[in-house]
Parts: C-alpha cells; sequence; structure tokens
C-alpha cells in the first residue's frame, strides 16, 4: 500500500493505534512544530478544468485527541498551484469549526457546534468558480450534515489554478 500525498511539512506520523478504518492514520500533533502533508491534484491527473464552471469537493475524517489550547488551527486547506489558499477550516480551542476566505482574510458564517474529543468527524469543504475560474461559493459541512457556514454570489477577485489539498 502507499501512501497518496506530494509533500511533508514538519514531522507528521503515521500512527497504528489511532485510526478510523485500516492499518494506520495520519497524525498531526498540535502541540508540537507545525506538522502537515500536501496531496497536488494535479501531480495526480486531477487538476480542474479551466474555463468550465465547476465545483471541487474535499474530505477528510479528523480525530482531535485534544484541542488547540490557546489559537485557531487551520486543519484543512484549499490551495492553487501557486500556494494561495482559497478556502481554510479552522479549528477553535472550544472545539468549534470555522470556515474562513483566505484571500479575503475573513471568516464565512458562523462557527459549528462544538466537535468532541476522541471522535472521528468527516469534515467537508468545497469551493465554486466561474467560466472565468473566479472563486464564486465556498461552504462546510461536518458528517455530511447542513452546512455550518457556506457564502455564494460573492466573487473574487482572485483567479484559482489548479488546486492542493493541505491536511
Amino acid at each position: 500500500a502507499t501512501v497518496e500525498f506530494s509533500t511533508i511539512t514538519g514531522s507528521p506520523t503515521i500512527a497504528a493505534a489511532i485510526k478510523r478504518s485500516g492499518a494506520a492514520a495520519l497524525r498531526s500533533n498540535l502541540s508540537a512544530t507545525t506538522a502537515y502533508v500536501t496531496h497536488i491534484a494535479s501531480s495526480h491527473n486531477l487538476t480542474l478544468a479551466t474555463g468550465v464552471a465547476k465545483t471541487a469537493y474535499f474530505r477528510c475524517w479528523v480525530y482531535a485527541a485534544a484541542l488547540p489550547l490557546v489559537t485557531q488551527t487551520t486543519i484543512l486547506s484549499l490551495a492553487d498551484n501557486g500556494g494561495t489558499n482559497l478556502l481554510e477550516i479552522r479549528l477553535n480551542p472550544d472545539g468549534t469549526l470555522e470556515l474562513w476566505n483566505p484571500v479575503l482574510g475573513s471568516q464565512i458564517g458562523s462557527d459549528s457546534s462544538a466537535l468532541s474529543t476522541d471522535i472521528w468527524y468527516c469534515v467537508e469543504g468545497y469551493l465554486t468558480t466561474n467560466t472565468s475560474d473566479q472563486v464564486t461559493a465556498r461552504g462546510a459541512r461536518i458528517d455530511g450534515a447542513a452546512e455550518f457556514a457556506s457564502n455564494t454570489g460573492t466573487t473574487d477577485a482572485y483567479t484559482a489554478s489548479g488546486s492542493a489539498i493541505r491536511y
């Protein structure tokens, strides 16, 4: 079996003791130095077509053994090929999640309900672009339930070019 990601930053580890399914899970310790992996979609033939209105969805399973102590932590981000984050989902010390538009530097909508520690959650996000490849909507949900945050009808001046997912 292989691990499908493009780059590693810091020292995330493979953990066999706490996993949702399979043999292991990726562990990124929030109390340590930043640690994450990046999955660059274009390196796996998943580049989004340009000039076409589209919506890109991404999801991962998140398990928090402990919550961040002081500041919020970005747990998922969707970036373009140039490394500009277009969407971020952040975890707060109270266990709530926030959806962010990093291009404008602002939170979208309200915080989610609080997550509990020691439980697996499916965290999903999406990004919609128009035929000019401008971002027109972002959204997020937990465990497939109704969105806890979304925005539509707000077009960024920024133009998306490809995508990368950072966990």
